[in-house]
């Protein structure tokens, strides 16, 4: 794919190259619940640039339906590793190749969400704005702060991505946007504010936010719990005790 930068491939004029690529890449991701439907057309409906990384919301029509992914994608133009399933696209602009990645895929890029929430960003786009921020006093830390051990995808194949920083923290995106508030957040919410310690620490979130609706969660933070494994998994070994 040919670009003459990258504004105009993800915000312009040319954004309907993009277009013409995410078809394939979403139909050989496990998140995406279309795959093997027949898609009428896929549109990118906002695009917002939080630091390097741009928050992608990508409507996807069907025969009788809609549905509305998040897609952040960072365009690396270093030699650094990138994951095969992080690539989106191999881009030719004026100043050299780069690589479009998945960011939740890219250690490097799905770090950079941890620090904007954790710090607090705002970001315009067309139609609305994405506000990464701590709640209720939560976060503070710097960017030097946190963990740097590599990214770890606990939930590669969900519908939602949950990326673990070291033994810190926990950001849980949700591929699959829904309008309003997710009940995660606000039932995280409500038992931080009641029931301190019963569930892990909320520490923020990402939203959309448009004019006189209500914001639209694309991601939560949490502090990590260390764990010995999910209570399904520990429930279907449990009978192997008696056989």
């Amino acid at each position: 794919m040919e670009s003459s930068g990258a504004a105009s491939l993800l915000h312009g004029e040319e954004r309907g190259l993009l277009e013409e690529v995410l078809p394939t890449f979403l139909q050989t991701r496990r998140w995406f619940a279309g795959r093997g439907r027949p898609l009428a057309g896929v549109r990118v409906r906002e695009a917002v640039n939080l630091g390097e990384t741009t928050i992608l919301l990508i409507d996807v029509d069907y025969e009788d339906e809609q549905e509305t992914y998040l897609l952040p994608v960072t365009l690396i133009h270093d030699g650094r590793s990138v994951p095969p399933q992080a690539l989106v696209a191999t881009v030719r602009l004026p100043e050299g190749e780069a690589r479009l990645v998945d960011a939740l895929e890219e250690s490097r890029s799905a770090r950079a969400l941890v620090v904007a929430t954790l710090s607090g960003v705002t970001a315009a786009g067309q139609d609305g704005e994405v506000r990464a921020a701590p709640l209720d006093g939560a976060g503070g830390e710097s960017e030097a702060a946190l963990p740097d051990p590599e990214l770890r995808n606990i939930a590669p194949e969900h519908g939602s991505a949950a990326l673990q920083y070291g033994d810190k923290y926990l950001l849980k995106v949700f591929r699959r946007v829904e309008e309003g508030v997710s009940p995660e957040l606000e039932i995280a919410r409500f038992l931080d504010r009641r029931s301190p310690g019963l569930t892990p620490h909320l520490v923020g979130a990402i939203e959309y936010l448009r004019d006189r609706e209500e914001p639209i969660t694309l991601a939560v933070l949490q502090r990590y719990v260390p764990n010995e494994g999910a209570a399904w998994v520990q429930a279907r070994e449990e009978p192997r005790r008696f056989f």
